[in-house]
């Protein structure tokens, strides 16, 4: 299953279209990388309200990440 058929399957959005609108993918662009045990992120935004609120997001995820490892523990089986 993809991210994108994911997400859609627990939005209330109810097409791929809607979904993407919301998104507004063209609004802000992430990069990731790993290197050395490192994680690398970068983002680009065409105003700063959306650079503010995707890094908030991924901030979120992250602590939630990092908690959860934290709990169960590196070696946890999904």
């Amino acid at each position: 299953m993809s991210n994108l058929s994911m997400l859609l399957q627990w939005s209330p959005y109810s097409t791929e279209a809607e979904l993407l609108q919301q998104l507004q993918l063209d609004k802000v662009k992430r990069k990731m990388a790993v290197s050395n045990g490192k994680l690398s992120v970068h983002f680009e935004a065409v105003e700063a309200r959306f650079l503010r609120a995707s890094f908030r997001a991924f901030m979120d995820v992250l602590t939630l990440a990092t908690k959860t490892i934290e709990e169960f523990g590196q070696g946890m089986e999904l």
